[in-house]
């Protein structure tokens, strides 16, 4: 079957009417976020979801509704919202699928929903003619609901369709005979059962005491109990297989990531460990001990240097003063010295007199001589005249002595010097405080301290920095994150170890079921030949009618089961080999391992299956990226749609995909969609793969025109309309439409 036109009417973001028109291979929407990919995919969904089991999984249809529509719609006024796709059956009959519902907006601004109807329609003529849904989608097989499992797909999360252990059974169904044995194999099981009963009661009782049955009943029973056992705790390490193998593969994509994280969040670790101790050496009081200890200190050395300098000055002059009282009181000592000397003589005789007087030094003379020196008159010694001289001497040395007193009183007393004691302490002291000053250093230690706060800052700056740019960092990663996990929950040392205890048990769980699955054979070989040997003990001819009968049955049944197997294991074998092509045609450089489908457990017909990685030691890969991981999937699921085309006569199932390579690099991409162009069966796909940005500082996206060279198929681009966008208004937005390509095929 193909979908050939689907028009939208009114349906979220698709204001008015909108029509796409594919083409019978690949079709490529493209869109960024926010762009309406998601919603046209839901559109589709919407119309092709019909089971009453589904419905509960669908929107509120009020939901549905374009807030652009609803804002310019008239008050009680109902107007259709609706998605009507055109398909073509596998016999190439047109079909139309349509589903609607009126709103009316209330005078209260409230809306109303009603009429709500999902309809199909074939085309009789010109016109276009009712008929009942079911019998379109299941009995003319248009979208059976079973299809959708492996035919719709929205994400990479969900291109694992094997989560559901469904979808293999419904595959075999759909594409073997196996569903044809049923009525034989619940024939078996009857007949083996009634034989095995009949059996029994005809066994000739009187061997089945003896010591050799008893002892064969107690080894069936305990290999019995062992079976049970070995089955049960093989059952028990492939649900451990699983399950830790679905957690595994759970963060697989986002493995790498996860060990980014941690390492930055280590790192963020240390850095906060290094901001604390730095803080912890930071002088929380710095500003207030370089002011009350420190600049103060700095500060005054010049007043201390121009201080020690002043008293320098009155040092000196001090020492002066000192001089010239030192000075004084020596002439004056020497005056009294002399005046006292001059006392003394004249006090001893005439020739004490000092000989500087003149008049006196002639006096003397005339003395010595006898004679006046001025009338020539003879003197001799107690003469008149001799005497007259002689008194004359005396009354001159009687006057001078008395000058002498006069002058000697007159001589100033020098006072006692009392001066410069303080000012000799002052001096010491501020050479002191200047010495302490200068080993002190206040200069070296204030700036040291200032460069030493400096640099702690900058250091602390740069490290909470480097915290921002790691949590930035952190947060782009996760916006990274191929799964849109939570990863932070598996950053921490707890769920760390958690992670590697998992990888752990998927280790063990492996070797115990290889164990354990070689063993199992051997206890059920063993049981049946003890069951057998049993069965021959004490068996007459009527009991071995019914043996006969019994292993007859066991033998068809066992056949059944072999037939059951051997096509389940065919068709995982043809699957695997088709994925393994698209394998190679997607990941040409890169790592890609071997696909090898498997079964996970003994109860096959449940449809358990393992789509495992193996490398070329035919080692299990358990942590693969995620676009490993991806290509693994979806080669899966392009293999599925080449075998259901083949098997349907090349009118197999549309395959529907939304942003199914999100985790792929460009080149990856391009090398996938230009492996589609091989693909047999129709194939639409939603991504926003080939849109770029012409430049960071600009936010409109571009289509990749070269990147889609060689991939011939129709391209439709969708995007918001950018008239009258409000980024906060729902009401203005509206998914406009582009065609890019138009290669009808």
């Amino acid at each position: 079957m193909l979908l050939k036109r689907l028009t939208i009417e009114n349906f979220r973001s698709y204001y008015g009417k909108k029509e796409f028109v594919f083409g019978s291979k690949l079709n490529l929407i493209l869109g960024s976020n926010g762009d309406g990919k998601s919603t046209l995919f839901e559109a589709l969904n919407w119309v092709l979801t019909y089971k009453a089991t589904d419905i509960d999984k669908l929107p509120n249809i009020e939901s549905l509704v374009s807030a652009k529509f609803f804002k310019l719609l008239p008050v009680n006024t109902p107007e259709i919202v609706r998605v009507s796709l055109e398909v073509a059956t596998s016999a190439g009959q047109p079909r139309k699928l349509v589903r609607e519902f009126y709103v009316e907006k209330r005078e209260d601004g409230s809306m109303f929903a009603s009429r709500h109807n999902h309809k199909a329609l074939q085309k009789v003529g010109n016109i276009w003619k009712e008929r009942l849904l079911t019998d379109v989608l299941e009995k003319e097989g248009v979208f059976p609901a079973k299809i959708k499992k492996f035919s719709i797909l929205q994400g990479e999360e969900r291109l694992n369709i094997f989560e559901d252990p469904t979808v293999l059974a419904e595959l075999i169904n759909m594409y073997s005979n196996v569903k044809d044995l049923a009525p034989y194999k619940d024939l078996a099981e009857y007949i083996i059962a009634k034989a095995h009963l009949a059996k029994e009661r005809s066994k000739d009782k009187r061997e089945t005491g003896t010591q050799s049955a008893k002892n064969l009943l107690a080894e069936i029973e305990r290999l019995k109990k062992e079976e049970a056992r070995v089955s049960a705790l093989l059952t028990e390490k492939r649900e451990v297989l699983r399950d830790t193998d679905k957690k595994i593969q759970d963060i697989a994509g986002d493995y790498e990531i996860i060990k980014l994280i941690r390492s930055k969040k280590e790192e963020i670790k240390s850095l906060q460990l290094m901001i604390e101790s730095k803080e912890s050496d930071l002088d929380l009081e710095y500003t207030t001990r370089l002011l009350d200890e420190l600049w103060i200190l700095d500060g005054i050395a010049p007043f201390v240097n121009e201080y020690v300098e002043k008293m320098k000055g009155f040092e000196s002059e001090i020492q002066e003063i000192r001089e010239e009282h030192n000075r004084k009181i020596a002439e004056t000592y020497a005056q009294r010295k002399t005046l006292k000397e001059a006392k003394a003589k004249l006090k001893a005789d005439i020739d004490s007199i000092p000989g500087f007087m003149p008049e006196l030094e002639s006096m003397k003379q005339m003395l010595v001589d006898h004679r006046c020196k001025y009338c020539g008159t003879e003197a001799p010694e107690g003469s008149t005249a001799y005497n007259h001289i002689k008194a004359l001497l005396e009354s001159y040395q009687s006057k001078l002595e008395e000058s002498l007193e006069e002058i000697e009183d007159k001589i100033p007393e020098v006072p006692p010097l009392e001066l410069g004691g303080n000012v000799k302490l002052l001096a010491e002291d501020s050479r002191a405080m200047l010495r302490t000053i200068e080993a002190s250093d206040y200069a070296t230690r204030i700036y040291g301290a200032i460069r030493k706060n400096i640099e702690i800052q900058e250091s602390i700056k740069k490290a909470h920095a480097r915290i921002g740019q790691l949590n930035d960092e952190i947060v782009q990663e996760l916006s990274n994150s191929a799964t849109g996990k939570d990863l932070m929950q598996y950053t921490d040392d707890d769920s760390w170890k958690e992670v590697g205890q998992w990888q752990y048990m998927h280790g063990q769980a492996e070797e115990s079921i290889k164990t354990l699955s070689a063993r199992l054979p051997e206890i059920r070989r063993e049981l049946r030949e003890k069951q057998d040997k049993y069965d021959k003990l004490g068996s007459n001819d009527k009991n071995r009618q019914f043996m006969d009968v019994y292993q007859l049955a066991r033998l068809f049944g066992n056949s059944l089961e072999s037939l059951e197997e051997r096509t389940y294991n065919d068709f995982l074998v043809e699957i695997s080999e088709r994925a393994n092509e698209y394998m190679r045609k997607i990941t040409v450089d890169d790592f890609r391992g071997v696909i090898k489908m498997e079964p996970s457990d003994e109860r096959k017909r449940k449809g358990s299956v393992d789509v495992l990685l193996r490398d070329n030691r035919d080692a299990i890969i358990t942590n693969p990226n995620k676009s490993l991981l991806t290509t693994k999937c979806i080669s899966v699921i392009l293999a599925l749609a080449d075998y259901n085309q083949e098997k349907q006569n090349g009118n197999g199932y549309p395959l529907i995909l939304d942003a199914p390579t999100s985790s792929f690099d460009s080149g990856k991409d391009r090398t996938f969609y230009k492996s589609l162009s091989t693909l047999t069966s129709q194939c639409i796909i939603f991504t926003k793969s080939f849109l770029y940005k012409e430049s960071e500082d600009r936010g409109d996206y571009v289509v990749d025109m070269a990147g889609l060279e060689g991939i011939n198929c129709p391209v439709y681009r969708i995007k918001k309309n950018a008239d009258g966008f409000d980024q906060q208004d729902l009401s203005t937005i509206e998914t406009i439409i582009e065609e890019i390509k138009n290669i009808p095929v």
